[in-house]
């Protein structure tokens, strides 16, 4: 007997601590929504019901959680809940039907009083389950590079979350943004994308209010989307009140407003303000490393926009401290990326060489800025010569100029180009070349190109015809023998794939 006694003690302190769960719960449930009561935000009742519901889902607590979401759906507790609110709860309460039925010790018990509560449960579930299925279908298809069918799966979604929560609902905004972003890719006239966007922003604000993270998101989006059709002063107006809604909500030194500070950065690209770019990255970089960022893009994207605004305003020391920061954020994110080249050709790139090599440039450095540049060229060729052995990744850099210099002869050369990501200018002027002989050093030219003097046509046309000098003078390549050579370097053994990740090149031509 001691020791059936001995065992039911623990059985015994485990019904006691589900019990203290389940009233804690409660209790904590009950504070929320009695706030909720009391306050007249907007959107506070959804917020503290889908995250007390959604901890005691957390903890197994199906039943209090249904009964916590009915209570508010049917108006017994917080009357002064929106429509919308009460519609959100009442579809999430059923959307619990099949974890209740899972429960055996609630089969008994809410199993039954859910059958008997009039709800058509497998209709309602069914239709709960397609609306929150839809959008990652669409993603899906976004992935595969199919537009249409993303948007048709959103277009879905928007049909169904409309006729379970109303048109007016959070989920509903969701997929407005959702067909905006669709609409954009694809393509669609401006005006269709923008009427998505504002229509999202107008069911955030109704609600949650022009004060709330959820219209502060929203926000986001529309800022973006200025950007993006090129419309800087209303981008920057609306990254303006983001950045003071930011401020008040998640404090004047948070990661969000950091995020923010970047995004403006960047759009100042398009007017050529770098003394705001160097001001608002500069203040993005020291909120980041005051959290002790980890190398992530928006951390990556602050460095490259401080070195940029610092090397225009003519603080070149600054600007290439900051930048060797930038590559090395840079290299720790693509030594941590998948080993795809789609994946490392677009996302983890090494942009920044370039712009530290023009920085050295300026400094008149031009064996340094030579050496950096080389850094950043031919990354995947180079990364699968160091997986398969065939280079001395230790020594790779060393002497690398005199290495060069020993496979020429006195009537070949090399010949390069520096191409930095981030130029002033529609085609980036001014612009260097270099030439590489058997003996002396690195000859930079810079190259001036009166933007001013150029119409757009023109201007492309400088585009185009540099990035055929590009491909056509693609180094360094799997030149067996180093002898002269009059063909031109991309047909010694490099793939499309392999010449597509080069920010600037160099050939041997004799």
């Amino acid at each position: 007997m001691a020791g059936i006694r001995g065992a039911e003690r623990p059985l015994a302190r485990g019904k006691f601590v589900t019990r203290a769960i389940v009233l804690v719960g409660a209790l904590v449930l009950a504070s929320l929504l009695g706030a909720c009561e009391r306050t007249a935000e907007r959107g506070a009742t959804h917020r503290a019901l889908r995250s007390s519901t959604d901890s005691l889902v957390s903890a197994g607590q199906y039943a209090l959680a249904r009964s916590a979401l009915l209570s508010v759906a049917e108006g017994h507790s917080v009357p002064g809940a929106e429509r919308w609110e009460r519609e959100w709860a009442r579809d999430r309460a059923v959307s619990l039907a099949p974890l209740l039925a899972l429960d055996s010790g609630a089969r008994g018990t809410d199993g039954d009083r859910l059958a008997a509560s009039g709800v058509p449960c497998a209709t309602t579930t069914c239709r709960t389950g397609r609306g929150s299925r839809t959008p990652a279908l669409a993603l899906l298809e976004r992935s595969k590079g199919d537009g249409a069918h993303a948007l048709a799966h959103n277009r879905d979604a928007l049909r169904i979350r409309t006729a379970a929560l109303g048109a007016d609902s959070p989920e509903a905004a969701e997929s407005h943004l959702r067909i905006g972003k669709d609409l954009r890719l694809s393509g669609a006239p401006q005006a269709e994308v923008l009427a998505e966007v504002e229509r999202a922003m107008q069911i955030r604000k109704r609600c949650f209010g022009d004060r709330s993270r959820e219209y502060a998101e929203v926000l986001s989006d529309l800022a973006n989307f200025e950007r993006w059709r090129k419309h800087t002063p209303a981008a920057l107006r609306a990254f303006d009140r983001l950045l003071a809604l930011r401020r008040s909500l998640d404090g004047p030194h948070s990661l969000p407003v950091a995020d923010v500070l970047t995004d403006m950065a960047v759009t100042h690209l398009r007017d050529d303000d770098y003394r705001a770019i160097e001001k608002l990255s500069g203040e993005a970089v020291a909120i980041y490393d005051r959290h002790g960022s980890v190398p992530d893009d928006n951390y990556a994207l602050s460095l490259n926009m401080h070195g940029l605004g610092l090397r225009y305003v003519g603080r070149l020391a600054e600007a290439e401290r900051e930048l060797q920061r930038t590559i090395v954020v840079q290299e720790l994110r693509r030594r941590a990326s998948p080993d795809l080249d789609v994946v490392r050709s677009r996302f983890y790139r090494l942009g920044a060489y370039g712009d530290l090599a023009t920085v050295q440039l300026l400094k008149g450095d031009s064996l340094a800025a030579w050496n950096t540049q080389e850094r950043g060229l031919s990354r995947r060729w180079l990364e699968r010569a160091f997986a398969r052995g065939e280079l001395d990744t230790a020594g790779a850099w060393d002497h690398l100029l005199a290495r060069v210099q020993a496979k020429l002869t006195d009537s070949s050369a090399v010949i390069g180009w520096l191409d930095p990501v981030y130029q002033s200018g529609r085609h980036g002027s001014p612009c260097w070349g270099y030439v590489i002989r058997r003996t002396g050093g690195v000859h930079w030219v810079r190259i001036e190109l009166a933007a001013d003097d150029l119409d757009i046509s023109v201007q492309e046309v400088c585009l185009k015809l540099r990035r055929q000098l590009g491909f056509a003078a693609d180094w360094p390549s799997r030149i067996e023998r180093w002898t002269i050579s009059t063909e031109p370097a991309t047909t010694a053994g490099k793939s499309a794939s392999q010449r597509s990740s080069h920010c600037s090149w160099g050939c041997a031509i004799s």
